[in-house]
């Protein structure tokens, strides 16, 4: 289910390129990065996203030595935490799935040559399920009000990367990235702060044209 709406939403984005090339910079970036969280402060686990992402060039950098670019990703991950004290469930192992909008931009020290590091910044939001195990605490009443397991997520980071361009444009990605992202369960909030490295491929377009 959730492959297949990827599919369709990658689908989507195709003909929206195809549709609105004219809002497009002269230079653009297509990619798809594979995110893996080691840490997960406060809690004790990891996770994991797959991003597809669309960036464009701001024309204010056309003439300039760095790259200025913006857009929007989308994708599905997923974390594990051991013994998490989540609002309404008390202490115990939860696991989730679900899907993430991310809009963000890079600033390129160099639009060219082989190695073109870059700083960036994102703003994020997701919301998927929980699936949560024995309560660990067996003194823990249970909560009539307790939510059906859904959740979501809104947040913001940022992050160190650099490209590694080969021939034909594209170009391999490695980067670190520290967010800090505030989950509602329920009515509660909790704050949880994820380290992210990321390694991907992705590709150096020139401008968008419609057939």
């Amino acid at each position: 289910m959730a492959a297949t709406a990827l599919v369709l939403l990658g689908s989507a984005a195709v003909r929206a390129q195809e549709g609105l090339s004219s809002l497009y910079g002269s230079r653009n970036l297509q990619y798809i990065n594979l995110r893996y969280a080691p840490s997960f402060t406060p809690y004790d686990g990891s996770g994991g996203e797959m991003m597809f992402g669309f960036n464009s060039m701001s024309s204010k950098t056309d003439k300039t030595s760095y790259k200025y670019f913006y857009g929007v990703s989308l994708g599905g991950g997923g974390w594990w935490w051991s013994e998490a004290d989540l609002p309404y469930y008390g202490p115990r192992d939860v696991s989730s799935g679900y899907i993430i909008l991310q809009l963000e931009n890079k600033l390129f020290f160099s639009g060219k040559g082989p190695v073109r590091p870059y700083v960036g910044a994102a703003i994020n939001y997701g919301t998927g399920a929980l699936w949560v195990g024995d309560r660990l605490d067996e003194e823990v009443e249970e909560d009539e009000e307790s939510p059906s397991g859904g959740f979501d997520f809104y947040g913001g980071g940022v992050e160190l990367g650099v490209m590694f361009v080969a021939e034909n444009d594209y170009a391999l990605t490695l980067a670190a990235a520290m967010d800090a992202r505030s989950v509602r369960v329920g009515s509660e909030l909790k704050g949880v702060y994820p380290i992210m490295l990321t390694v991907g491929v992705c590709k150096w377009l020139g401008p968008i044209r419609s057939p």
